[in-house]
């Protein structure tokens, strides 16, 4: 069945609508074919209206009724007659006691929290604020906040639409990659198609857009196996990114929890957009690519005290928020954006796991990436639980339970790594540290990146209690681009317009001897082989890698490391090449075949060897490529590092192809700014080598068989030896 779109009828007008108790379940606006049930929580309310506009440019609501049936904090009421297209919000009625965490304001029309589609996002203006506020760029006081407003707004709030959610979902083929097979692929909807040559320009920053041809070609070209989308949830900038002429570019600052971002709709097809979000994730499933999605359910766009009403401040904010014990009012503040959603109340869990069961039994996405996860394992005191209702909800839940959860493990006020259980992964800011550093500033202690290299060796015995996997990256939407993480030592966020203040200061960067653009030929060339050192770190160490889209391309913000409010070139994608582009481009996708094809790395922390007989050997040098035998490693900084690995048949269990009996690699890193030469130890001598990659040279195709006793590393360089047994074909 179509969706019904509705553009000048009203489609509650003279249908003869006739009003019923209805359910309380399920929440907000569902429409079953005869009418609409309308259903809301609100705990602490005295009375619920459902106001329903005649077009999107009413002023006000042409009908109001109220939700006169209660279950518990749940009103709810039917309409037989309704259909798809009609628009509503709701006034709710009850304390205006902000002192006590009660912002009821029926002059404020408020947005359903489980709308399926929105229709009209909230217009900047004082009315929509619960207390009378005189001026958007000036911070009120608090004292301000204990007068209730009577402005009416109508004419600016939120609408939902009520729509048709039916999709023909026949001939799917959704693909299933283990975590051990998968290359994931962070990408923002519009950022990366706006500006493709290639792509319709109706259809650029669009959903429709994001699924062409010549994204798809481009995604399987590099063989990536999953993209993990910046927020697409509806999401709204506040008052201070409006007045300065700047947006909520990113998504994370999210309205509503059940619809698709209005933004990514084609022009005139708005009623149109949740059809569209899900025709763009079954032809990625068609193409052989898994679609993640980004949520943001640690914080919502309401801000903190001084913000407006939107929904749930309006609707029950003592339900729905964490409050300061000692003052109401104010909200504790972990998510760094003003308030933090309480996920410790059953409320607020239901929401969330009602929201992330409807993206994955509605539009049929593949996982999802928590951002600011420890928010949500935090108990009423605000600290971490021992076994969170949050994570224990997501595991007993049969749709849920299998799909891909990928945590940050941290907030702005605390980091709880280890505490998101297999088969959950985490996103490792250890990794991107120890990593950046090794090979950018020189200050991190050589065992960290032996560890992620895979440096462990594991039996049935020690396997069953590794719960906690990793999920490596060197860049993603939040930092440097690759290219910036090599051109400049500090962030340029001046055109955020908080004088450079906000970002990260620590980025442990490098610009290879001139700060942003330079013609110099030797800091240019230092500076592709430092991305090559970079992305080979990646995805040759062990865990799952996260490439951030348009680091292939060589992408630049111009040293501006917080780019979440810049709907411009700073975040676009530029689809011009050159030959150095081209040339690291080719180089990203060439390491990416060899990880798949290659049936050790990515997997070592999967080896179970049965007998004991897993052989690898990892030495640690000084500048002059003499081993430090002390295993303390006394003097801090990075020094060069070997890596021996064989694996014979009886260790790799299924991994191995049958025409291999054993398989070795060499790996050598070398951090610093002199040659070291590597000398091999004797169990290598003798037997035939490749070389698959030296970052210090442009070419990489050239892999004959050649005798090797040592082997001199060049400054500021990886290099990787196979035997010929596990040569890459092709």
């Amino acid at each position: 069945m179509n969706q019904i779109r509705i553009e000048n009828e009203r489609p509650y007008r003279d249908m003869g609508l006739s009003f019923a108790p209805g359910k309380p379940y399920p929440l907000g606006a569902s429409w079953d074919g005869r009418g609409v049930n309308f259903a809301v929580y609100s705990e602490y309310a005295t009375k619920v209206e459902v106001c329903l506009f005649a077009d999107l440019l009413s002023k006000k609501e042409e009908k109001r009724f109220s939700l006169s049936s209660r279950s518990g904090p749940v009103w709810h009421g039917y309409f037989s007659g309704l259909k798809p297209g009609v628009l509503y919000g709701y006034r709710v009625h009850g304390p205006f006691e902000p002192w006590e965490g009660h912002w009821f304001n029926p002059y404020k029309v408020l947005l359903d929290p489980y709308a399926r589609s929105i229709a009209r996002l909230p217009v900047l203006d004082l009315s929509l604020y619960a207390y009378r506020r005189e001026n958007l760029e000036k911070i009120p006081k608090e004292s301000d906040i204990s007068i209730m407003s009577e402005a009416d707004n109508a004419a600016f709030s939120p609408l939902a639409r009520v729509i048709d959610e039916s999709f023909d979902w026949s001939n799917e083929h959704k693909p299933s990659y283990s975590w051990q097979d998968t290359i994931l692929y962070e990408a923002h909807i519009k950022s990366m198609t706006i500006n493709h040559p290639d792509i319709p320009k109706d259809l650029r920053g669009t959903f429709l857009g994001f699924c062409s041809e010549p994204i798809l070609n481009h995604l399987k070209s590099m063989g990536i196996t999953s993209v993990e989308l910046l927020p697409i949830h509806q999401s709204y900038s506040g008052a201070r990114l409006q007045t300065s002429g700047l947006s909520d570019y990113w998504g994370y600052n999210t309205l509503n929890f059940f619809s698709p971002d209005i933004r990514y709709a084609r022009k005139g097809a708005e009623v149109e957009l949740l059809r569209d979000f899900k025709t763009m994730v079954k032809t990625f499933h068609s193409a052989g690519i898994e679609i993640i999605l980004d949520v943001v359910y640690n914080h919502t766009c309401e801000e903190d005290h001084f913000g407006p009403n939107l929904h749930f401040r309006g609707l029950c904010n003592r339900s729905y928020y964490r409050l300061e014990d000692h003052k109401k009012m104010m909200y504790r503040n972990y998510s760094g954006c003003g308030n933090t959603l309480d996920v410790s109340k059953p409320v607020v869990l239901d929401l969330i796991i009602n929201s992330l069961r409807y993206w994955a039994s509605e539009t049929h996405v593949d996982g999802f990436r928590f951002d600011l996860a420890a928010s949500l394992i935090r108990g009423s005191d605000g600290l971490p639980e021992s076994f969170p209702s949050f994570i224990a909800a997501l595991k007993r839940d049969p749709l849920l339970s299998e799909l891909k959860l990928i945590a940050e493990p941290w907030d702005l006020e605390g980091n709880f790594q280890d505490r998101f259980p297999s088969p959950w992964r985490e996103w490792s800011d250890t990794f991107r540290d120890s990593v950046r550093k090794f090979w950018n500033s020189g200050d991190v202690d050589s065992k960290e990146i032996l560890g992620h290299l895979g440096q462990r060796r594991l039996t049935p015995e020690t396997t069953k209690d590794l719960p906690f996997e990793k999920l490596n990256f060197i860049t993603c939407h939040d930092g440097f681009t690759l290219q910036d993480l090599v051109s400049y030592n500090g962030k340029h966020n001046e055109k955020n317009g908080e004088n450079n203040r906000d970002g990260a200061d620590q980025n442990y960067s490098w610009n290879c001897g001139e700060e942003g653009p330079t013609h110099n030929e030797d800091i240019l060339s230092m500076r592709e082989r430092q991305k090559r050192n970079l992305i080979s770190n990646l995805l040759l160490s062990s865990s799952v890698p996260m490439l951030s889209g348009g680091d292939e391309l060589s992408r630049t913000q111009k040293g501006n490391n917080n780019a979440y409010c810049q709907d411009n070139n700073i975040n676009f994608y530029d689809w011009e090449s050159d030959a150095e582009k081209e040339d690291f481009f080719a180089f990203v996708n060439y390491l990416i075949r060899y990880r798949k094809s290659n049936p050790i790395f990515g997997k070592i922390d999967t080896l179970i060897s049965d007998d004991n007989s897993l052989l690898w050997k990892s030495i640690v040098s000084d500048e002059n490529g003499v081993e430090i035998s002390d295993p303390s490693f006394a003097r801090s900084g990075s020094y060069p590092i070997s890596w021996y690995a064989r694996f014979r048949k009886t260790d790799l269990k299924n991994i191995m192809r049958e025409t291999d009996s054993e398989i070795g690699f060499i790996l050598l890193l070398n951090p610093t700014d002199k040659e070291v030469k590597f000398v091999f130890p004797e169990s290598s001598i003798g037997s035939p080598l490749c070389k698959v990659i030296d970052t210090s040279e442009k070419t990489f195709s050239n892999r004959k068989e050649i005798l090797l006793s040592s082997y001199i590393a060049q400054p500021k360089s990886l290099v990787l030896f196979e035997e010929p047994g596990s040569v890459l074909n092709g």
